[in-house]
């Protein structure tokens, strides 16, 4: 039964976080923003993601007659400035940029998705549910959660993008003690994680 992916993940979310309290284990999750996401993509990316998923040349052509040699001008009172070059950042508006923007976050999907690490919900491996722009990593102990972290801010460095660690935030469970809400500290790209106190939400 299909049903819409954001339900899906929230219900998967909701699932770890009930069973980490009522197994009495440890779960963590930590939420992840892009800054800027879609206009900072940088184009190179895109057509060197494209060619590795092995896109057809005659569609590679399409795509960088579209993203190639895009430039802009701000007009202003004294003039409009000269032309601006355009190097990353997916089309607005265009049908296509969802999928080159989802095909381009997959070397990042799996740089994390790829190691041993995430939550073991009934069997399965949950490490990170993905909302578009903004990630979710799970994980069923602190070490294992920054290590996931690591592999995310590195492959994030190689493709050129950035987090917004003030509008990151964590969450962390530990389902033996009697407060069960802890903060602990993690980091994204060398910056500090916001640890989610009880009653505060993301």
């Amino acid at each position: 039964m299909s049903c819409e992916g954001c339900y899906e993940h929230n219900l998967v979310l909701q699932t770890t976080i009930e069973m980490a309290r009522r197994a009495r284990r440890q779960c963590m999750v930590v939420w992840l923003d892009l800054t800027d996401a879609f206009g900072s993509m940088p184009h190179h990316h895109i057509f060197a993601t494209l060619q590795e998923f092995g896109m057809p040349e005659n569609f590679l052509c399409v795509i960088r007659e579209v993203y190639e040699g895009g430039s802009t001008t701000i007009r202003s009172v004294e003039g409009e400035t000269a032309e601006i070059p355009i190097w990353s950042g997916v089309k607005q508006g265009c049908p296509l940029s969802p999928i080159i923007f989802n095909l381009t976050m997959e070397p990042l999907l799996r740089a994390i998705s790829n190691g041993t690490d995430g939550f073991n919900l009934h069997g399965e491996r949950v490490s990170i549910p993905a909302y578009a722009d903004e990630l979710v990593l799970t994980a069923d102990d602190p070490e294992n959660l920054q290590r996931m972290l690591d592999a995310t801010s590195r492959a994030a460095d190689w493709m050129g993008l950035r987090f917004n660690a003030k509008k990151c935030a964590t969450l962390h469970i530990d389902g033996s003690k009697r407060d069960s809400m802890q903060t602990t500290g993690f980091r994204i790209q060398g910056e500090p994680v916001i640890p989610l106190a009880e009653g505060q939400v993301y």
